[in-house]
Order: structure tokens, then C-alpha cells, then sequence
């Protein structure tokens, strides 16, 4: 909603200081909402489906741009982790001083955006406890049904179903503020053999409902195909599949309890996908400029956290990634499903090289697995530039993945993940680059890739009807039905 105020006559100073107080009054305001968790239905229509309250988003509403058709024409203003106003960097950074004090000044180089992960939230990251969940029974056959909507408690049974089948494991990996559990699925055969490991994440974003019932469609079928299908139980029992099918179950339900339709962040305002205590998270380069879309107070979307690693389902995640980078002695590849504009993105410029090449290589083949039968609309890799990670956004969950793997650590002084270079830990803004010291790299598994995958296109958003009928397509249309066992070809390649 746009405010018009016509100024004339010498009464500049006067609507100046109106516009100023309206401008502090609004800002208060917003903030007393979203700490005391007061919805909002503004921008949404309302659908009565099945007696379930559910909304759609309109598009073209002011605080959602949906800009798809120059996302599928690969425009480069595509991405929400890039800058519209980036200057590039310059090399004044070559020098590093390894003699720095245990709390350097690093202002030459940059600044941090953001508060690090508290040492507290840290150490409950890493002692988090999973519990495993041994249904009894035979499984029942359920399917998903990608057209209707779900409850986050009918999710919770389909998987518990699942979790009767043999060589399928079910665990909480954490609670989320307002109680519900997180879970991680995966079919594991116990056969003894060091597997390749196959990662998949979905509804971080609350509003984008896609990645989890995808997930659980995917797994559901592969699961019975392996019951009778010899080729798909020999890709299983040298390939492990394990999911986190929904990282915000909060915001989730939230959505469908009537609550605003294009929220992206928890119960707390937070954007999970920026507040991973990555090794770019909350970092800005003094030669780039900010971006701009880094929200300052709870919200709908794009809010990092006051520190990085402060929500629930962030450190479950964290945990949940690390166990599997490090305990894995082959390939480790990440799919984090995201919604809206059937784009991928892989770029995380500060990786050694011949990571990235590999990245780009293999996410080509499964572009190219996706489009295949299909004649317009294909998805497409949007690169997402240089300077990513150094314009004050970062702390996604695949930079995460990356930074683990890549044998980055936390740093107690600085409360974040550093590299340590000849013992000496620097920021991304100041060394900018792995390729530069590659002396000091030290991988955790130097077999990882991540990728991220925009499920469909603008009007897919949400869960109404007409996003529900839009997603059920898709997963034909474009292969996501045997996307899984694509991969496990890949990887299990020569």
C-alpha cells in the first residue's frame, strides 16, 4: 500500500516530520505484531476445503514479488540472496596477518551483520538427542495424494506408516518452539556396505508446501518399488536415502490455521534459511554493497535472528547435517527443495574450484533429467554471483552444508564458523576465496555437493487448491517421481 502526500507551499518541514512519526509508528507497531504472534490475513483470500481453513496467495501482492516470468526467462534478478547494486571487489585483501590478536580488527576488510551463534545454543546443537520411533505392525499401503491437503499430524502417521516397512528409520531429531517434533526419515539397508548418502530437505519456507509432500511421495514410492523392483533394492542397498520432509512445521500449520499465506519464517519470526551459522552468514565485504532485502525485525520472511543459530529447527538441522557429512566416507549430495520458479541454484563461490566444477556438472545432468519429455517452462541453474555471501545475507542451510563440509569451525572468540589458516581463523570477507589457501584445507568429507531445487512455477505457492493442482503435475511432468533413483545412478557411477 502506497502512501501519496502532496507537498506545496513551504510545508516540507512540517510533512516531513508527520511522514517520520508515521514511519517510527509503523515500525513499533510491526514489531509489537509479529512478538505477539498476531496474524494477519491481509493479501489472501480464504477457501473452506474438506472443513480446513486454507488460503491462497494473490500474486502481485506488495509484499510478495513473485517475478517468474523473468525467473524462467533467466533474467539475472532472480535470486533473493543477490544484490540489484554490487560493486566488485578489489584485490586489497591478498595481504593476511597471522599474527592477529584473539580478537582481530577485521574492519579493513568487512563486518559482521549479524550477532554468531551463541556458545550456549552452539553446545545444545551439538548434544541434541535423537529418538528413534519403532512402530509396530505391518505397514498399511497409504499414498500421498498431492491434490489434497494435509495436517502436519497426517504427515506424522504417513511416516510412522512408512517406518513399518523393513531397512526404514524413523527419529525425532528435535521439537520446534511451539512443541511439534522434527523428524528425519531414511531407508538405510543394514547390509554392512559403505553407502553413498543421498540428503533431501523440504519446507523450510513455511509457505512452500512442495518439498515435503514431495519428499514423502518419493520415498513412499520408492520404498514399494524396492519390494519387488530387484534393480531399485540393489540401488538401496548401495545408496542411503535420508530426509528432513519438513524443517518448519510450525510455520507450516500456522499457514493452514489461518494464518498469513505467504509467511516464510517460524513461530518466531525467523527465517530458518538465514540463520544457518554458515561461514558467510551475516557478512559484508567493504567493496559490496548491503542487501537490501535482509529483514531487522520478526516477520513474514527474510528476518536471520537476533544470533545466528538461535531457532530450534536450525540447530536440529545443523546436527542432522553434520552426522552425516562426517560419518560418511563417500559421497554425501544435498537436495534442498524450495518453491517458485523452477530454477536451481548451487553457487558457493568461495569453494575450491574442482568442487564447484563437480557441483555444476552434476546439476546439469539432473536438469537435464528433469526437462526430459518436456517441450517449454524447463527448469534452469541461475547463477548466483561472485560476490554471494559477502553482500550481508547468507546462512542458508546448503551454505551450511558446504561450510561443514569443507572443514570450516566454530569459532568460540567470534561465535561463528571460521577458516583456519596457518592456525589463524579469518572470515569469509577477509580470505574470500579456498583457492587461495589451499595449504590450509582441511575438508570434514571432501565428497559433498549441495544443490537447491525451486519447485514449479509463481501460482504453485501456498496450499489452496489451485497450488495443490499445480504441484500434483509438476511432479509428473518433470520427473520428481523418479528423481530419487536418478540420482542414486549418479552416484553410483564409475
Amino acid at each position: 500500500m502506497k502512501n501519496y502526500i502532496l507537498v506545496k507551499h513551504g510545508n516540507f518541514i512540517k510533512v516531513l516530520a508527520i511522514t517520520i512519526i508515521i514511519g517510527l509508528t509503523i515500525s513499533a507497531l510491526t514489531y509489537l505484531k509479529y512478538n505477539k504472534n498476531v496474524k494477519t490475513n491481509a493479501f489472501v483470500y480464504e477457501n473452506q476445503i474438506n472443513q480446513n481453513s486454507t488460503k491462497e496467495i494473490i500474486l502481485g501482492a506488495s509484499r510478495l514479488i513473485i517475478e517468474d516470468e523473468k525467473i524462467n526467462t533467466m533474467s539475472p534478478v532472480v535470486s533473493d540472496n543477490s544484490s540489484a547494486d554490487i560493486v566488485t571487489n578489489t584485490n586489497e585483501q591478498e595481504t593476511i596477518d597471522f599474527n592477529q590478536s584473539p580478537i582481530a580488527d577485521f574492519s579493513k576488510f568487512g563486518k559482521f551483520t549479524i550477532d554468531g551463534m551463541t556458545t550456549e545454543d552452539y553446545n545444545t546443537s551439538k548434544n541434541l538427542q535423537w529418538t528413534r520411533i519403532k512402530p509396530d505392525g505391518e505397514p498399511e499401503d497409504l499414498e500421498i495424494d498431492l491434490t489434497r491437503q494435509y495436517t502436519y499430524k497426517e504427515l506424522e502417521d504417513f511416516m510412522i506408516n512408512l517406518a513399518k516397512y523393513d531397512n526404514v528409520y524413523l527419529d525425532i531429531i528435535g521439537t520446534t518452539e511451539q512443541g511439534r517434533k522434527i523428524y528425519s526419515l531414511s531407508i538405510d539397508y543394514s547390509n554392512g556396505v559403505a553407502k553413498d548418502v543421498v540428503l533431501t530437505t523440504g519446507q523450510t519456507h513455511a509457505l512452500e508446501f512442495a518439498g515435503s509432500v514431495y519428499i514423502l511421495n518419493q520415498y513412499s514410492e520408492l520404498i514399494k518399488q524396492a519390494q519387488t523392483d530387484p534393480s531399485i533394492k540393489h540401488k538401496l542397498e548401495n545408496v542411503s536415502y535420508h530426509a528432513i520432509p519438513v524443517v518448519n512445521p510450525d510455520g507450516r500449520e500456522i499457514i493452514i490455521n489461518c494464518g498469513d499465506a505467504i509467511q516464510k519464517s517460524n513461530a518466531n519470526g525467523v527465517d530458518i534459511n538465514r540463520n544457518f551459522n554458515s561461514i558467510n552468514a551475516g557478512q559484508k565485504a567493504n567493496s559490496i554493497n548491503q542487501n537490501n532485502s535482509v529483514k531487522i525485525a520478526p516477520g513474514l520472511g527474510n528476518f536471520p535472528g537476533y544470533t545466528l543459530g538461535s531457532e530450534a529447527e536450525t540447530q536440529a538441522v545443523m546436527k542432522w547435517l553434520e552426522t552425516y557429512i562426517t560419518t560418511s566416507s563417500g559421497k554425501v549430495y544435498l537436495f534442498d527443495y524450495h518453491q517458485m520458479g523452477r530454477v536451481t541454484y548451487s553457487d558457493k563461490p568461495w569453494r575450491p574450484s574442482s568442487l564447484e566444477n563437480l557441483t555444476k556438472n552434476i546439476q546439469e545432468q539432473i536438469l537435464s533429467f528433469l526437462n526430459s519429455g518436456v517441450t517449454s517452462n524447463h527448469y534452469a541453474y541461475v547463477p548466483e554471483g561472485s560476490t554471494y555471501g559477502l553482500d550481508g545475507v547468507g546462512g542458508t542451510l546448503t551454505d551450511y552444508f558446504v561450510s561443514v563440509a569443507d572443514g570450516f569451525k566454530y569459532n568460540e572468540d567470534y561465535q561463528r564458523m571460521m577458516y583456519e589458516v596457518n592456525g589463524v581463523g579469518i572470515p569469509l570477507f577477509q580470505f574470500e576465496d579456498v583457492d587461495r589457501f589451499m595449504e590450509s584445507y582441511k575438508p570434514a568429507n571432501p565428497n559433498c555437493i549441495a544443490m537447491t531445487i525451486e519447485i514449479g512455477p509463481g501460482p504453485a505457492l501456498g496450499y489452496g487448491p489451485t497450488a495443490r493442482n499445480i504441484m500434483n503435475n509438476e511432479y509428473t511432468d518433470y520427473n520428481f517421481s523418479s528423481l530419487l533413483v536418478f540420482i542414486a545412478d549418479l552416484m553410483l557411477e564409475k
